[in-house]
């Protein structure tokens, strides 16, 4: 049999896959972009905060030096008058430790909220590679048909002639 030009169809076809492969593709590189920014954005946040609560830090110390010089001046010092203050400490470092996590936690939530949409859209977007099967394997039965067709009426003409 001679050599034919592929059917325009298959390569309208092939033209669209290509297209679809490359929009994934910069949908990807997008995406991961996005998420080097959103990195960048919460790691900048975060060393703010670090910043803005050295201050309050440094308070903490300076009142545990404090406290740590009154229990030196004041040997005596019984378990009733220590264990408040020690309650105290605990209920500060658990509020700081809190005011700390908050944000964070609210930036990993943000995060992953993005990241299901994005992979959503990425879903709504994208053809199955069966579906892509299923409609070369069609496109190659529909052509054996007419190629045998086409067969069958040459050998008629053969035949007539």
């Amino acid at each position: 049999m001679p050599d034919r030009e592929p059917d325009p169809k298959v390569l309208l076809l092939d033209n669209k896959v290509t297209g679809l492969e490359r929009q994934v593709d910069d949908l990807a590189k997008t995406t991961a972009r996005g998420l080097a920014d959103i990195r960048q954005d919460t790691h900048q946040q975060l060393t703010a905060m670090r910043t803005e609560n050295t201050g309050e830090f440094r308070a903490i110390t300076s009142a545990i030096g404090d406290l740590q010089k009154t229990i030196a001046g004041n040997a005596g010092i019984r378990g009733a008058q220590i264990w408040p203050a020690i309650g105290a400490m605990t209920a500060v470092l658990g509020l700081v430790g809190g005011i700390l996590y908050w944000p964070i936690k609210d930036s990993i939530v943000e995060l992953r909220t993005s990241q299901k949409d994005t992979i959503g859209a990425i879903n709504e977007r994208m053809v199955p590679r069966a579906e892509h099967a299923e409609k070369w394997r069609q496109n190659e039965h529909d052509n054996q048909r007419l190629e045998e067709r086409i067969d069958r009426l040459e050998n008629m003409l053969l035949r007539r002639n």
